[in-house]
């Protein structure tokens, strides 16, 4: 809980199961109920992922469920801003599901975790988020610095993945 108590953004993600969050995200939205009472996450920064095994496979439903939890803290949500390959022919594969309000992705199937647009939309997210953590001077004393996640955590999981912005060093 320290790392993510002292953590000024936190990236919430699960894969999209049944239509919403995995249960184990679920139990974890169970157990902050110690950091609502206590507002320990109120203005920190906050963005959500969600992979599918088809592309529309509902993610939707579980990145609303991420930013209503993100709200109910009384976090800042940050969203995509990749607008994709549709629009923008230059940039293939780019937030090929369309979504903005975080970052999903498909699993392809077989041996490849990840098609390299969902890789590359990612890399972005990530970017960005780490853009907000500097824009917003979330590092008081220490400067604006970079951020950097420690991990994505995408994958055939069904596990939940939480991970915490840091600057770099």
């Amino acid at each position: 809980w320290r790392a993510l108590d002292s953590a000024p953004a936190i990236l919430f993600g699960s894969p999209t199961y049944m239509g919403g969050v995995a249960g184990g995200f679920a139990q974890f939205m169970e157990d902050c109920a110690a950091r609502w009472e206590t507002r320990a996450w109120v203005d920190k920064l906050a963005g959500g992922f969600t992979t599918a095994q088809h592309p529309a496979g509902d993610k939707l439903s579980t990145l609303i469920r991420l930013s209503l939890f993100a709200a109910q803290m009384q976090m800042i949500w940050i969203g995509q801003a990749e607008t994709g390959s549709l629009a923008q022919p230059a940039d293939p594969g780019l937030n090929a599901d369309g979504a903005w309000l975080g970052l999903t992705a498909t699993d392809p199937g077989g041996e490849t975790l990840l098609a390299p647009g969902d890789i590359e939309t990612a890399r972005r997210f990530g970017a960005r988020i780490a853009a907000a953590c500097a824009r917003w001077h979330v590092y008081g004393d220490r400067g604006f610095g970079k951020c950097m996640s420690r991990s994505l955590g995408f994958g055939r999981s069904t596990r939940p993945h939480f991970t915490a912005i840091r600057p770099s060093r």
